[in-house]
């Protein structure tokens, strides 16, 4: 109740103030209303333009150094987390190399050296395991009492008349086996070019393994060269071939085209995966 009595006396000698003033002044009261209305556009125009101009403007600017300020770390920082970053990503593909390693390529190595010792106890073990027969004729019944003697031994050593025709096919058939045996294929990759060459690309190839072989190419070597060069290096075109990371393609079906078409220059990365049967 007092802060309404005192806005009220408030307002009566504010009134009473400007009448005063106007008719001391001589003011004309529709001067005075002119100015009182000019007054309040002026306002209101002030208000619109902070309330819609300034004030978003203000806002934005402040929003736009705070993004900045947040994305300005020091450099020490960044480095750090970058390492961090190369390590966790290094140890990941470790984890995965060391798997692929235990579950495929331990058990292949195991399965193929049992088979090798398989072989090699099967050809170095005893000639023949199956009944024997007594060359020379038809087995003579003896007696008892008659022992292994030279004389016997003698009487079972004529050989029989189709012997020689025997020996005969078979050493044609021996040298028809050796004519067809296919000579091993020696790798010969072509020289690698200096570093810098115009014409060349550095070839970075990661095994399943997880380790990383580099060599330098003509472009003008084929996709064939690549496959060659991963044979060298331990992986075999038999089992393995080599695709681009992206997008996915094989080389195996490119053999014939060169890197310029393949669309490598400068350096590409390229990937040995397993051939799946």
């Amino acid at each position: 109740m007092s802060y309404n009595l005192c806005t009220g006396w408030t307002l009566f000698f504010v009134s009473a103030l400007g009448l005063a003033g106007m008719s001391y002044l001589q003011i004309d009261l529709g001067t005075l209303f002119q100015f009182g209305l000019r007054t309040l556009l002026i306002l209101g125009f002030l208000t619109f333009i902070i309330q819609y101009i300034v004030l978003p403007l203000l806002k934005r600017l402040k929003t736009k150094s705070t993004l900045q300020q947040d994305a300005q770390e020091p450099e020490p920082d960044i480095v750090q987390k970058l390492k961090q970053a190369r390590k966790t990503v290094q140890e990941k593909y470790s984890l995965e190399a060391g798997s692929y390693k235990e579950r495929i390529l331990k058990p292949r190595e195991d399965a193929k050296r049992a088979q090798n010792e398989k072989e090699l106890y099967r050809f170095m073990g005893p000639a023949w395991k199956g009944k024997g027969n007594i060359l020379g004729g038809e087995d003579t019944p003896k007696s008892p009492d008659t022992d292994n003697t030279n004389r016997d031994a003698a009487v079972h050593r004529q050989l029989p008349e189709h012997t020689d025709e025997v020996r005969r096919n078979i050493a044609s058939q021996l040298k028809q086996t050796s004519s067809n045996i296919k000579t091993k294929k020696v790798i010969v990759l072509p020289d690698e070019p200096p570093d810098g060459a115009a014409d060349s690309v550095l070839v970075v190839l990661r095994t399943p393994i997880g380790t990383k072989h580099k060599r330098r190419f003509l472009l003008s070597n084929t996709a064939q060269v690549l496959l060659d060069f991963m044979t060298v290096i331990g992986f075999h075109q038999s089992a393995y071939t080599i695709a681009t990371s992206y997008p996915r393609q094989l080389l195996g079906s490119q053999a014939d085209s060169t890197l310029e078409e393949l669309g490598f220059i400068h350096q590409v990365v390229l990937n040995i995966e397993e051939i799946e049967l």
